[in-house]
């Protein structure tokens, strides 16, 4: 008869080696990523990302989008997944730097529901107008708007959303004023900006890359000028060198998730984002600039840039119900 020791030290074996054989099959059926965009620039990404993991692990990837509430409705799908790496949350500050201060409270506890496993990628945003609008350099945009502001009207994805955060800092560091029409999906506020019912957004350089004839940059984020655009100026070139609007891309997985599955996502994802290919015919067209920290190097950003970002909403006076 086994002594009670020896039982126990068994069943804490069997645990480990469970949960080993349990990482090394992963995956061993369908992946899903879920993030919040349909249609616009980050879902074209995230569909060659699914592609490309798709092809190292033997399994499909599939995207499902869930739009609205600034990510709430997709990270809270995740949130409540099992934790076993099969659903992954794809999203940006909205869901790991700003929805808590943005909030009163949300359906999850956005300390501990979700586990961060990567930066994928740092995004430099910059001030887009539609090409008939008129203006050919930010100078021209301000004296525009300065002279009848609240006639024109900028577009984001959502009060709180990054889009809307970053233009109102814009705004409030140019003295000026504009309406701001929020947005649920991209499709809608492309074709509103390609129709002349909004006049500007901040966004990234694939939109002014995939619609040249409908778009101008007018600056961007960045020390440098970036090579897909190199025509346009930084934020400090153009007069605005404390200005930073810089998304992120990251993932996570629900609380729980085994530490070795997460190790495994996290190779993966980085392995495709650093491949040359992938860098040379997404990264650089679109202005991203590639990241891909570990699970401990992504936690310490935002645990960083949290306390900054509480500060910036307190100060922009942003605060919402949902």
């Amino acid at each position: 008869m086994r002594k009670p020791t020896q039982i126990l030290t068994a069943t804490i074996l069997g645990a480990m080696f469970g949960t080993q054989a349990f990482a090394q099959s992963y995956p061993d059926h369908a992946v899903t990523l879920i993030h919040a965009y349909p249609g616009g620039p980050m879902d074209a990404v995230m569909h060659v990302v699914a592609e490309k993991l798709s092809e190292i692990w033997g399994q499909p990837v599939v995207i499902d989008t869930r739009p609205g509430a600034n990510e709430i409705i997709s990270a809270d799908a995740v949130a409540t997944a099992e934790p076993d790496g099969y659903t992954i949350f794809v999203g940006t500050e909205s869901t790991f730097i700003y929805n808590p201060y943005l909030y009163a409270s949300l359906p999850y506890d956005p300390n501990t529901a979700l586990t961060p496993v990567s930066q994928l990628f740092d995004i430099p945003f910059g001030l887009l107008v539609r090409a008939d609008l008129g203006v050919d350099t930010v100078d021209d945009f301000v004296a525009m708007m300065r002279a009848d502001g609240m006639n024109h009207s900028y577009g984001s994805f959502g009060v709180g959303n990054i889009m809307h955060v970053g233009m109102e800092q814009f705004l409030g560091a140019a003295g000026i004023e504009m309406r701001h029409v929020p947005y649920r999906v991209a499709g809608q506020l492309m074709q509103d900006m390609f129709g002349g019912t909004i006049d500007a957004v901040v966004a990234s350089a694939i939109m002014a890359n995939r619609f040249p004839d409908q778009m101008h940059m007018l600056m961007i984020d960045g020390d440098s000028r970036m090579a897909a655009l190199p025509d346009v100026p930084t934020f400090a070139e153009a007069g605005f060198p404390d200005l930073h609007i810089r998304p992120i891309l990251g993932i996570a997985v629900p609380q729980g998730t085994p530490e070795d599955v997460q190790a495994t996502i996290q190779q993966s994802f980085a392995q495709v984002i650093t491949d040359p290919e992938f860098v040379g015919s997404v990264v650089i067209p679109n202005g991203y600039e590639t990241v891909a920290s570990t699970p401990a190097e992504f936690q310490a950003f935002i645990a960083e840039q949290r306390p900054i970002s509480e500060a910036l909403v307190n100060d922009l006076g942003i605060h919402l119900e949902q």
